[in-house]
């Protein structure tokens, strides 16, 4: 499958939506999510707390995030990671991976 493609210094938007293991929405009760380059092994950002998560969370990638990391890649790959605690125990987890393009021209 392809990747979404958002070019490089472009704000990119990623909804998480928080499922139990029937696939159903929950409300989680601790929620997280990172960034990482896997083109370049980079941690863009740390493992962030999302404070009151609903059924469903946007989170917004910066242009400075999507700043290509080396210049000599066309494309680099991000994984946006979250991981979700609900119902006492109970953990989820997704990536969304999508690729960022290098525009030579832009600084």
């Amino acid at each position: 499958m392809e990747l979404e493609t958002v070019k490089e210094k472009n704000t990119a938007i990623v909804t998480i939506s928080f499922k139990d293991e029937d696939g159903l929405a929950v409300i989680p009760t601790k929620a997280y999510y990172s960034l990482y380059c896997e083109t370049t092994s980079t941690e863009i950002i740390a493992e962030t707390e999302i404070s009151s998560p609903g059924s469903e969370q946007s989170i917004t990638i910066t242009p400075a995030q999507n700043e290509i990391i080396d210049d000599k890649n066309d494309f680099e790959t991000r994984i946006v990671t979250a991981r979700w605690t609900y119902s006492g125990n109970k953990q989820g987890a997704s990536e969304y991976r999508y690729k960022v393009e290098n525009l030579k021209r832009i600084t």
